[in-house]
């Protein structure tokens, strides 16, 4: 009787217990069993201010154009610039340092990879530049655009004359600029020595240039270098 009265409450237990899991019946008397309730969670509350709107129109100012009713994503203007600059072509850019004091001297720069012009006069065959077509970029990082390109002929010392291809016009630069590489790449050899650079092409000497201020500076005023024009070559003799 003992025996069986265990093995009964013992099935009986097992018996509560997963009725209280299945969640069906009723539990025996003297056994308290304690339901746990499940409501719906507790909504946070979110302000309106951070609210995404869905479908809807976005709230505040656009951070780019400072308009209601969009935000920067979906703003025109904004859209509109980032486009242009994404189309916007420079075919070149160059580092030139030179020194910031308006000059009409010529510098031959070992650091620039063009030839720059700081007035049209002198200038042949050139055309204008579109907007951004090609810009270079001084000592400072300032980005600056070239107006013009076109072959420039000038009247060296020697009396020579050099014929600078490709030369850009660039008012914004204040000194006339001499690609040394540019001659190099047209035949000229560049000799530097006790603060002098000069330029010979098939044992010919075209110019000198002496160090000022930390640049070669070609001063075409130099009395030692005054010779008659008449030694001009033609232009198709000296092109660079």
């Amino acid at each position: 009787m003992l025996q069986t009265a265990e093995e009964n409450l013992t099935k009986g237990k097992g018996a509560s217990v997963l009725m209280v899991q299945g969640g069906k019946g009723k539990p025996k008397k003297g056994i308290k069993i304690k339901a746990r309730t499940v409501g719906k969670p507790k909504s946070k509350s979110t302000s309106s201010a951070t609210q995404k709107p869905i479908g809807g129109v976005a709230k505040g100012k656009c951070h780019h154009c400072g308009k209601a009713g969009h935000w920067r994503r979906n703003c025109k203007t904004y859209l509109a610039t980032k486009k242009k600059e994404g189309t916007t072509i420079s075919s070149e850019v160059y580092v030139i340092e030179v020194n910031m004091s308006i000059s009409s001297s010529w510098v031959l720069d070992t650091g620039c990879g063009s030839h720059i012009c700081t007035t049209m006069q002198g200038l042949k065959q050139s055309r204008r530049l579109a907007r951004g077509e090609i810009e270079l970029r001084v000592g400072n990082g300032a980005p600056v655009a070239a107006l013009a390109i076109g072959t420039y002929s000038l009247v060296l010392p020697s009396g020579l004359m050099l014929e600078l291809n490709d030369c850009l016009y660039v008012p914004a630069i204040s000194r006339n600029i001499i690609s040394v590489s540019c001659l190099g790449k047209s035949g000229f050899i560049i000799s530097i020595k006790d603060r002098s650079l000069s330029v010979y092409r098939k044992n010919v000497f075209y110019a000198n240039a002496n160090m000022t201020n930390g640049l070669y500076v070609l001063d075409l005023d130099m009395p030692v270098y005054n010779i008659s024009a008449k030694r001009n070559k033609p232009n198709g003799l000296n092109q660079t």
